[in-house]
């Protein structure tokens, strides 16, 4: 059972207020409307929807506690986020067999070290200089299914 899947039925990866409300009260949190607009705030960040997947990884960590032992009830599971891979899919197309090589590159700039690793920040700020203009919660989508 995953968290998301009983109010983001758009499969978006997102959650508004209205949805993180409902999911509250679907796994049993009942809260007055004030604390679910602070946590909603916490996990937001500034955005106004938050990122299914970090609430999911947090509710499933906490959930389990410390004792080994017990499963958590709910599992993390990465959603493809479709139509933001069209939208760069696109764009680098327009731009034709420079678009990809230029982004390849920024990346193995940012990577000097050959690890294949790199922070958020890195890897949002790669995107932009490539021409990339999206939303910081599209960025952060983008780096969790591939990281």
């Amino acid at each position: 059972m995953c968290i998301r899947d009983s109010v983001d039925t758009k499969n978006t990866g997102t959650l508004s207020l209205d949805m993180f409300a409902k999911m509250l009260t679907n796994i049993g949190c009942v809260l007055n409307p004030g604390d679910v607009q602070t946590l909603f705030d916490h996990f937001a960040e500034g955005n106004e929807k938050i990122c299914c997947e970090k609430v999911s990884s947090h509710l499933a960590l906490k959930g389990s506690g410390d004792n080994p032992n017990v499963k958590p009830k709910f599992q993390v599971k990465a959603v493809l986020p479709a139509p933001l891979l069209t939208q760069i899919k696109k764009e680098l197309m327009k731009r034709g067999r420079s678009g990809i090589c230029d982004l390849r590159a920024l990346f193995s700039k940012i990577d000097a070290s050959g690890a294949h690793k790199i922070p958020l920040h890195d890897f949002t700020w790669a995107m932009k200089e490539n021409g990339h203009r999206l939303q910081t919660l599209e960025f952060q989508q983008l780096y969790k299914y591939f990281d």
